[in-house]
């Protein structure tokens, strides 16, 4: 079967691209970028703040920091580095792939078949990561507060049909039933360049203990698309062992059909390169996407000192304590899609019924399967969209814990895919997480997931701000994967702020 071989082969420099442009910072990921969000098991919607707001919820941007010394507190804020993601395992094993494919012919030996299945698995091919060039936020005195960003983002997937790892182990196409049938197979590299806007609305009454504030917020994103590939939803191909005259024999039939955009020059063995060249690599396509949120506080105690001003708790400095328990959050995101228009291609091989005998099995013969490449028009693809709720309350809110004033935050959330598409996982996610601001200096965070792509994830994160004006947070919403193998999943921002009033 030389042409498998080569086919799977030529497969696999896909792979070792993608790889190359995932582990690169030039892609991004929307709440993934938020280390303080993936220490927390990605718990996040309902108590992210400033520049954590952008990529977890806009409608949080305008809102109050969670405690007096957050560096939230200052009216402008800027990334000086985001990075993060989740990144299958299988993207990272180019070693394996070029001891598999290495050879100059032949079909890969039994123990490379077999290290190939395991490869070849669907939790290590997803690919959700990313890297900001550049964010900022900026909060008025009264008119709300602006955030700006830009970044890369890759999405994709490589859900190959259940039978297709049969076929890799046992090294031979025609011995059984098979149905290849797509699950998801597809990616997208896009940049992204989003304006956001929020404003947050309190009732003036400090009384007030259900619902005294919510925040609004829009994010609006421009989309240039740099790469994509996809193969079509209907595609499927099935093997059926028949008896013809009295032969075992083979009836294939199906069909299939691959799109794809790139820019011109596309050079994937050399594409990393030209896209770290420059801010603003060549495109394939334009869209336009965006992110909707609310959030504010559903229960307070009381005001932060009575009416006469005194401290009647007596803490001196401490008078300052956020009185607000409980918080919510919703946020739906990248709504949208991109329309791809240039060096628009489509492999396709439809109505296929064939009948092969062992006389009539050659390598000519499948290579009839492969289809015809042509060009064609623009086509559009839609933005990985999900929908996030969530809660989150000050465990110290309602004690006399002298600490109050730096808060242990519990996040419980819930996240629905609005779409099945490369980016998204096809289940829903359930996230709970501790964050405890155990100093000005240092917070420390903690999570477990659910459901989603990870199954089960274990989160795990801290914040240290060893300058007055200078935050850095690390964060990772499934360290477990590290472990077994799976995936690495990991983000980091080093952010400062400054007082611009």
């Amino acid at each position: 079967m030389n042409l498998m071989n080569v086919t799977i082969a030529s497969r696999s420099s896909l792979l070792l691209f993608l790889l190359v442009s995932i582990i690169s910072p030039r892609a991004d990921a929307q709440d993934r970028l938020d280390p303080v969000a993936m220490g927390k098991a990605r718990a996040s919607v309902a108590s992210a703040r400033g520049l954590g707001a952008v990529a977890s919820n806009p409608g949080a941007l305008d809102q109050e920091p969670l405690y007096y010394g957050d560096n939230e507190n200052r009216n402008f804020s800027f990334s000086i580095y985001n990075v993060g993601g989740t990144i299958g395992s299988t993207y990272l094993s180019s070693s394996d792939f070029e001891q598999i494919f290495g050879r100059s012919s032949g079909w890969p030996a039994d123990s490379d078949r077999a290290r190939l299945g395991e490869l070849l698995q669907d939790e290590k091919l997803f690919l959700n990561a990313g890297n900001d060039l550049f964010v900022a936020r900026y909060r008025t005195q009264s008119s709300g507060t602006f955030a700006l960003h830009y970044g890369h983002r890759i999405f994709a997937r490589l859900n190959f049909p259940e039978d297709f790892n049969t076929v890799l182990v046992k090294g031979e196409l025609l011995a059984e039933r098979y149905r290849f049938i797509n699950r998801g197979i597809g990616g997208s590299w896009t940049t992204e360049l989003g304006f956001s806007y929020a404003k947050n609305f309190t009732v003036d009454n400090e009384y007030q203990r259900w619902f005294p504030s919510v925040g609004i917020g829009v994010t609006a994103k421009l989309m240039r698309g740099i790469a994509h590939f996809e193969l079509g939803e209907n595609s499927i191909l099935t093997v059926d062992q028949r008896t013809i005259n009295g032969t075992r024999g083979y009836v294939i039939q199906g069909g299939y059909t691959v799109r794809s955009a790139e820019p011109d020059g596309f050079d994937p063995a050399n594409a990393v390169g030209q896209f770290e060249a420059g801010l603003f690599p060549g495109g394939a396509g334009i869209g336009f996407g965006g992110d909707i949120g609310i959030s504010g506080v559903l229960y307070r105690q009381g005001s932060r000192r009575n009416r006469e001003g005194s401290d009647p708790l007596n803490l001196g400095e401490m008078g300052d304590l956020n009185p607000n328990v409980v918080y919510y959050g919703i946020a739906v995101q990248n709504l949208g899609s991109i329309t791809w228009n240039n060096r628009t291609y489509e492999r396709s091989q439809t109505g296929v019924r064939d009948t092969l005998s062992n006389g009539t099995i050659s390598d000519e013969r499948f290579q009839s399967y492969q289809g015809t490449l042509r060009p064609i028009g623009s086509f559009s693809t839609s933005l990985p969209a999900v929908l996030r709720v969530g809660l989150s309350a000050n465990l110290f809110a309602l004690t006399e814990y002298p600490g109050r004033r730096r808060p242990l935050m519990l996040d419980i959330e819930g996240e629905v895919p609005l779409n099945d598409v490369p980016g998204n996982s096809v289940d829903p996610r359930l996230s709970v997480g501790i964050d405890w601001s155990a100093s000005d200096w240092l917070a420390v965070r903690g999570g477990l997931t659910g459901g989603g792509i990870s199954g089960f994830g274990v989160g795990i994160g801290a914040g240290i701000r060893p300058l007055d004006w200078l935050n850095v947070d690390v964060g990772s919403s499934e360290i477990n994967g590290l472990f077994n193998g799976k995936r690495i999943d990991f983000a980091f921002r080093a952010a400062a702020a400054l007082y611009l009033y």
